[in-house]
């Protein structure tokens, strides 16, 4: 695997309480690569939406899910697979 650059490394986070507002901070800042997505966005219920948006970028989804029900982690885990997450926080 290659060394990262400066701008791979760079994570902008999406802490704005709507999903059109973070997609318009995407769109002004076409050329970074790497974004984070937190609670705030995910219980708006937009979060499929966005990060169907963000295909084609690196996503940091920023739950902080605490040690639940297995089955309820085990959801969120797959779901953040099938939308090709990059990074996911889990607590204990």
């Amino acid at each position: 695997m290659p060394p990262l650059t400066a701008e791979d490394r760079l994570i902008v986070a999406l802490d704005v309480p709507t999903v059109d507002e973070a997609l318009r901070t995407v769109e002004q800042l076409d050329n970074v690569s790497f974004f984070k997505v937190g609670l705030q966005l995910f219980i708006t219920g937009g979060l499929p939406t966005l990060l169907q948006s963000l295909r084609q970028k690196r996503v940091f989804v920023d739950l902080k899910i605490p040690g639940d029900i297995a089955n309820t982690v085990s959801a969120v885990v797959d779901f953040c697979v099938t939308m090709n997450v990059t990074l996911l926080t889990l607590s204990e």
